[in-house]
């Protein structure tokens, strides 16, 4: 009977300790996670986005979903995962900003068709009457109004794809000090150093070229081309070549060098800081007596925290770039194959210089395209990068 009691006493003893385990084990991980909330609470409310707020109310009206509820609020809502915004949204704000682009090109467009149909009208009810110099001054008339509506729509191409250059630099200004804290807070010293010269570079520098060097050859290219089929007897094609050849030999050079030294760089200094991290977690763990492993754990918790910000809000950095990009690509590249779709209808029944012409422009606009495209796809590498450095709190 006693052997009974004392089996029975026992049992109870390992129950109770189950229990105590279990809910002991609950009550740290419950604890662990209030404890990453309040570091990531804490953390987000030491730093500035003042600037980045601005910025979204500047320039954020492609960024609808971001701009309603505000940086620091789409930051909080992808760490919780509430951020809601799926690809579909996305298509649809696209397609959106194609019918919109479609319906800016569709008149200057029908006026270009309509000119080069008159004048072979013109021409046609003429026959042989008329001289060949009265027949060249209706073909400057037509010309003259056919490339002030082209001019007028390059032009405001033009200040929208400059515009947008503009945008980006005022963000990387604002974002780039921002991501370098949040490296620096991970201990990444050696990947900031690496980095901060090259976003400088980035924001001043490269931006400078573009807006110094390559819109004005754009330009340029743009005007000699449409000089040269003033008439048949002005041949400039070979330097309307040469100039849109020096802007993308520009552009492919700025953004190449760029892209390598910056990858091969921030590689190199991610590896290193991410070494630096673990020894100093490995030295607190093995040479503190006693509180070694509680502190370890509270330095991965600080850690942990900085890493979520600092993925989030450059998650959150990347789709405003794709958003201030992607509605003046869309309207550039729309009204491009516009004038190469207009130029193939009129080149069978009007005067060849008009679809030369047209077919020029729109090869030209390609330099605008790459040229936005370029930048941002820069900004995206560096600021992927800046992400990927140094997350030693969740590895």
């Amino acid at each position: 009977m006693k052997t009974i009691r004392i089996k029975t006493a026992m049992i109870l003893v390992l129950i109770a300790l189950t229990v105590l385990i279990c809910g002991g084990v609950a009550f740290a991980e419950e604890s662990a996670e209030d404890k990453l909330e309040e570091e990531v609470e804490d953390k987000l409310g030491q730093l500035d986005f003042s600037g980045l707020e601005s910025w979204l109310d500047e320039f954020g009206e492609n960024s609808a979903g971001i701009s309603e509820n505000g940086f620091l609020q789409t930051v909080k809502d992808i760490i919780g995962g509430k951020y809601d915004n799926n690809a579909e949204g996305f298509f649809n704000a696209a397609a959106d900003m194609l019918l919109n682009a479609a319906k800016s090109a569709f008149p200057p467009l029908i006026a270009i068709f309509a000119i080069a149909l008159l004048y072979s009208v013109v021409g046609g009810f003429s026959g042989g009457f008329l001289k060949k110099s009265t027949t060249e001054i209706i073909y400057f008339a037509c010309y003259a109004a056919m490339i002030s509506i082209v001019i007028a729509k390059v032009a405001s191409l033009l200040v929208s794809a400059s515009s947008t250059i503009n945008s980006m630099q005022s963000l990387m200004n604002v974002s780039f000090p921002l991501l370098l804290t949040l490296l620096t807070a991970l201990g990444s010293v050696t990947s900031a150093s690496v980095y901060q010269p090259m976003t400088s570079i980035l924001a001043t520098g490269v931006t400078a070229i573009v807006n110094s060097l390559v819109l004005p050859l754009f330009i340029a290219a743009t005007t000699i081309g449409i000089v040269g089929h003033l008439s048949k007897n002005i041949k400039l094609s070979k330097l309307t070549s040469f100039f849109k050849s020096c802007a993308n030999f520009i552009l492919g050079g700025v953004f190449g060098i760029f892209a390598t030294f910056l990858s091969v760089q921030g590689l190199t200094g991610a590896i290193a800081d991410t070494v630096s991290v673990k020894t100093a977690k490995f030295a607190l763990q093995s040479y503190v007596p006693l509180l070694g492993g509680y502190l370890s754990d509270g330095f991965d918790l600080v850690l942990a925290g900085i890493v979520l910000i600092k993925n989030s809000a450059g998650l959150v950095i990347t789709l405003l770039i794709i958003a201030a990009i992607i509605a003046p690509v869309i309207e550039i590249a729309v009204f491009s194959l516009g004038l190469r779709l207009v130029s193939g209808l009129i080149e069978p029944f009007s005067d060849d210089r008009f679809s030369s012409m047209l077919a020029g422009v729109s090869k030209n606009l390609g330099v605008l395209i790459a040229m936005i495209l370029g930048v941002g796809f820069m900004f995206i590498v560096t600021v992927m990068l800046i992400v990927a450095t140094c997350n030693v709190g969740v590895v």
